[in-house]
């Protein structure tokens, strides 16, 4: 008794032109579609079984991804920013692509195009060898970019463990610095707190201005040098502490300072200590990339509230670089680099408002969904230029609460005159406004966030 099923597939009558070739268009299609039928179909039942179930266990996993994807982007964040399992996925691309291209050999030499009309088998044969090429390129670009995550994440993020909310919010430093020519190490020029509720996703911007005097240090081993905070006159502006810490590292002898960025940490306990809120993470971009993130992410939008001429250089010696007019704004990463910056025909004050508007921005216009699309040059533009604390074990509770944060409104708060004397600060009124400034945007929020 026969032990299989003769079908025109696996037994043709070779000398059915019409036949051969319909039975190579079907087979070859098929292997596309479903590797490892085709084998199935003709007899290599061993190879079928292999390639199909490497096939099933594909789309078992874009299944599950889907079915993740529904129930928050969290638990597949979570996976994408493991290291391991990056590496697992690597591994996985290779041998799936090794199998694929076995399969596809394998079918093409069952086709017997020799047998079919000509037209057939160069069609046949076009088609195979495009798909073939497609495939290894793909495969390609997967491996490298899971490569490029996997390495970005180790340069960038911290392996230490997450801190939790203070006070059902977590709060950010960000620190714009510059480290261009004539700057003696690296200047803290943009410090913003961003305070953001743990549950809602709330957001709060809060501007310290670069000239602000009689800092309090808070918890910095600096104290010990200025126990009455960095009070010292003109020289002793919040943007020169992080250049002071490293003028006294020997202080920093706490286990947590270890091979950590002792200037950025000092500029946290300092903003924690102004702001009066408790700062537990910071990212630092210099200046000297921000250009190169921002083109990386295809360019930014802003609504330009008045022209601003960019130019630089001494006084009475000013050179001209180009301007920006009102309205929307499509920037490139230079031009949004000398928005941010630009302050010789405006003030510290205007250039402030500038930041924070790039800031929320980059906030409400770059969703993770941007940033997977276009991560290889990012991650190209990114591990030099920028450095956090934030650990790679919180990226998926993080990036589930920038997409809450995006779709609400950002306030702002400027510690700046009228409001705060930046040369004669009232650090009590300044916690009293930063405090209403959060309570205001948390009850903003409906109870349908929560």
């Amino acid at each position: 008794m026969a032990n299989s099923i003769e079908t025109p597939l696996k037994t043709p009558d070779v000398t059915d032109r019409q036949l051969m070739s319909r039975r190579a268009w079907w087979l070859i299609v098929l292997n596309f579609l479903i590797p490892g039928l085709p084998q199935l179909l003709v007899g290599h039942r061993r190879l079928g079984r292999i390639g199909l179930t490497f096939w099933l266990l594909l789309v078992a996993a874009a299944v599950a991804a889907g079915i993740s994807l529904l129930s928050g982007i969290r638990p597949l964040t979570g996976l994408l920013t493991n290291s391991w399992v990056l590496l697992a996925l690597q591994v996985a691309v290779v041998l799936w692509t090794l199998v694929w291209i076995l399969l596809t050999v394998d079918t093409f030499r069952t086709l017997r195009l020799g047998r079919a009309r000509r037209g057939a088998a160069l069609g046949v044969s076009l088609l195979t060898v495009v798909a073939l090429v497609a495939g290894v390129s793909g495969a390609a670009w997967a491996f490298n970019t899971l490569g490029s995550t996997r390495d970005l994440l180790g340069k960038l993020f911290a392996a230490s463990e997450t801190v939790k909310p203070v006070d059902g919010r977590y709060n950010f430093l960000l620190i714009g610095g510059d480290s261009g020519a004539g700057r003696e190490g690296l200047r803290p020029d943009s410090l913003s707190v961003v305070s953001v509720d743990a549950k809602t996703g709330s957001s709060v911007i809060v501007g310290i201005p670069r000239n602000l005097e009689e800092v309090p240090l808070g918890g910095s081993p600096l104290s010990k040098i200025y126990p009455d905070g960095y009070n010292c006159g003109d020289d002793c502006l919040i943007d020169f502490l992080y250049t002071e810490a490293y003028s006294h590292k020997n202080l920093y002898t706490a286990a947590k300072y270890d091979n950590k960025d002792i200037g950025a940490l000092t500029l946290v306990d300092a903003a924690s200590a102004v702001t009066g809120l408790k700062v537990q993470y910071y990212v630092m971009v210099d200046m000297a990339g921000f250009s190169d993130i921002v083109d990386a992410l295809g360019g930014i939008t802003v609504d330009v509230k008045q022209k601003v001429i960019f130019v630089d250089g001494p006084d009475g010696h000013l050179k001209y670089h180009g301007y920006v007019n009102p309205g929307k704004q499509h920037m490139s990463g230079q031009t949004a680099l000398w928005y941010a910056r630009s302050r010789k025909l405006s003030s510290d004050y205007d250039r402030m408002e500038r930041q924070r508007q790039l800031q929320t921005a980059l906030l409400k216009q770059f969703s993770p969904a941007t940033l997977l699309t276009r991560f290889q040059a990012v991650a190209k533009a990114s591990p030099e230029f920028v450095h956090t604390n934030i650990p790679q074990n919180a990226l998926a509770q993080f990036v589930e609460l920038a997409g809450k944060a995006k779709e609400l409104p950002v306030s702002t708060l400027e510690l700046v005159p009228p409001k705060v004397t930046p040369w004669d600060p009232e650090y009590v009124s300044i916690h009293q406004m930063v405090a209403e400034a959060v309570a205001s945007a948390s009850a903003s929020v409906s109870p349908s966030a929560n």
